[in-house]
Formats: structure tokens, C-alpha cells, sequence
């Protein structure tokens, strides 16, 4: 999924970009620094999900493939109820929603896929990156361990580890990290804010 996400910066028209994501979205990230580090300015990582997490998530892949194949009658009642509320713009709520909508025979091809896939990129991997990289770190949370994110921080050299609480924070209290967000970007693109502000 690297190289779809390489793909996509070629279909925009983009350059070079800072890359980021959540969990399985932050493994992609990585594996497209990987592979094309030219076009990666840097990474933007939250709640990684690598080995500390993957025994949490086997049980969860497990339990979703389990209710996408022999619930499915249970699933397709779930997206009849879901779909009759109108589209909402906050976030957690269209992801659920989205979740519940999906075709039950997608979500069960996605399971299958974590399930005997590749869950996160190899330590060899993670180790050719070579990009200014920060990662969010998650507490209380045993699918993003913060375990993890301090793994990677050791694999990615100068990689930095900034607590960012839950996965609520961002989406709830996005003033708690997006200083230290903004100080990162504007680090890696040697952005003057104060003047962008004042052009603006």
C-alpha cells in the first residue's frame, strides 16, 4: 500500500509531501518513505501499530471476520439502521457510520487481509528511513502501545516521540499537540509562519 500512496502523490501532481497516518495508516506511511524517500519530506506518525500491538489486534481481526462472515445478517441490519441517519462531518461519527455502511463482504476481505498479511513493515524497513519524523505517542492503548512508538523512534534515526494522550486528543483537543505539530512542519519545510501570517 506504499506504493498506492506514491501513486496518489503522482495522480496530484505532488512533489513531495509530509506523509502521516493512524495505526495501519502510519505503516503505510512508513513503507512509502521506504520506498521512495526522494518524494517524503517528512513523516507524521500517530499510534503506530507494530509488534507490542499486533497480539491486541489479532483478537480484533479475528472477532471482525468472525462477525463480517457468519453475522452477517446482524452486519446488514447495522447498515440499514446506520444509513438512515444523514452523512455527519464529525469525524468519529462518519467513520463509524462509514464502518457500519461499508458492504459486509469488503470489511470481510479487509479482516482477512490484516489477519494473514503483512500487520507492520519490518524492522529492516523501518530502519532505511531516513526522513524528519515525528511520532505521536498514544497511552492507555493496547493497540498503539506506546511501546511501539518508542520502538520506532530507536528505528528512525532522529525521530522524535511527542505524548499526544488518546486517539480523542487530536480529534477533540487539537490545540494539546498542534504546536508542537506545526514546530515539526515548520522545521521540515523551513516555513517562516510569522511571515506566511502577515503575506496572508
Amino acid at each position: 500500500m506504499g506504493r498506492q500512496l506514491i501513486g496518489a502523490l503522482d495522480a496530484l501532481g505532488i512533489e513531495r509531501a509530509v506523509l502521516g497516518g493512524t495505526s495501519v495508516g502510519a505503516n503505510i506511511s512508513i513503507e512509502a518513505a521506504a520506498l521512495a524517500p526522494e518524494r517524503v519530506a517528512g513523516l507524521l506518525l500517530e499510534g503506530p501499530f507494530l509488534e507490542h500491538g499486533i497480539g491486541a489486534a489479532g483478537y480484533l481481526w479475528s472477532a471482525g471476520l468472525t462477525l463480517f462472515t457468519l453475522g452477517r445478517p446482524l452486519v446488514w441490519l447495522a447498515g440499514a439502521v446506520a444509513r438512515s441517519f444523514p452523512e455527519t462531518e464529525q469525524p468519529i461519527l462518519g467513520l463509524i457510520r462509514a464502518f457500519l455502511t461499508a458492504p459486509p463482504a469488503r470489511s470481510a476481505a479487509f479482516m482477512r487481509g490484516m489477519l494473514v498479511g503483512r500487520m507492520a513493515p519490518p524492522r529492516a524497513v523501518r530502519r532505511s528511513v531516513n526522513v524528519p519524523t515525528m511520532i505521536l505517542s498514544l497511552t492507555a492503548d493496547p493497540l498503539h502501545p506506546a511501546s511501539d512508538a518508542h520502538s520506532l523512534a530507536v528505528d528512525i534515526v532522529g525521530a522524535q516521540v511527542v505524548s499526544a494522550g488518546t486517539l480523542a486528543t487530536l480529534r477533540f483537543w487539537p490545540r494539546r499537540v498542534t504546536p508542537a505539530i506545526v514546530s515539526f512542519l515548520v522545521e521540515t519545510f523551513g516555513i517562516d509562519v510569522i511571515t506566511r501570517q502577515a503575506d496572508a
